[in-house]
């Protein structure tokens, strides 16, 4: 089986459509020595989310060095990547990027970057936790049942909307591939939806504060879909 060794590698994951059409541009001329070759079953140049492959004959592995580092982790650039293009000229599923994490754990980035991780899905499983409990005893005791709380308990939900978003994509972090990529982009844009939305119903408990202090007359008449309206509707 024959082994490709190439260099070149990117860690953008911003655009996943434009950064894979400027691989297949960056490999064209291999893509056409190929077919100049006369073969017409190969791999197709591709961007998995962390690194660009160029195209490849069948049954070969593509070799590339490890990123120096990805999403803020460290990775370890000695060693290789590998990604096997099959007989029948299609890529497997995923990339073999299990080489490129470091065996030494005494190494102080990965320490400093495992620390963090520690205390980020800590803070984030309390924080989900204590949502949940506040949200089922509003919902759990009818005499709690008013607007102002209605409005607490949506501002609530942006919140354990973020925090779900933030521990799906953590949790799949640990795989790289294109179901990965689209997973990052999802929860990615739910997190920022949920941020925006957070924003909205921040500003409806003070309008609504506002309200009860200075204008009491017709407050009667405001419904919470009213404020919902807005809260969520902004996201549209």
């Amino acid at each position: 089986m024959e082994v490709l060794e190439n260099n070149t590698f990117s860690s953008s994951i911003a655009d996943f459509s434009a950064i894979n059409a400027l691989c297949q541009r960056l490999y064209q001329n291999a893509t056409h020595s190929l077919i100049n070759e006369g073969i017409k079953i190969f791999c197709p140049s591709i961007y998995d989310g962390v690194m660009c492959w160029p195209p490849a004959k069948p049954n070969t592995i593509v070799n590339f060095p490890c990123p120096d580092s990805f999403e803020g982790a460290t990775y370890n650039s000695q060693s290789n990547a590998t990604r096997r293009c099959l007989a029948n000229g299609v890529w497997v599923n995923r990339t073999e990027y299990d080489n490129c994490i470091w065996t030494n754990t005494t190494t102080p980035d990965r320490d400093e970057t495992i620390y963090l991780q520690t205390i980020y899905c800590v803070g984030y499983s309390i924080s989900l936790i204590s949502l949940l409990v506040s949200l089922f005893i509003f919902f759990r005791f009818r005499t709690l049942h008013c607007l102002r709380n209605f409005i607490h308990t949506h501002l609530m939900g942006t919140l354990v909307l973020r925090v779900i978003a933030w521990m799906t994509l953590y949790g799949n972090t640990s795989s790289v591939g294109n179901s990965t990529v689209y997973l990052y982009n999802a929860t990615t844009a739910i997190q920022s939806l949920a941020s925006l939305a957070m924003i909205c119903w921040m500003f409806l408990e003070g309008l609504h504060l506002l309200k009860i202090v200075y204008w009491t007359y017709g407050l009667h008449r405001i419904r919470i879909w009213h404020y919902a309206v807005f809260g969520w509707g902004m996201l549209t």
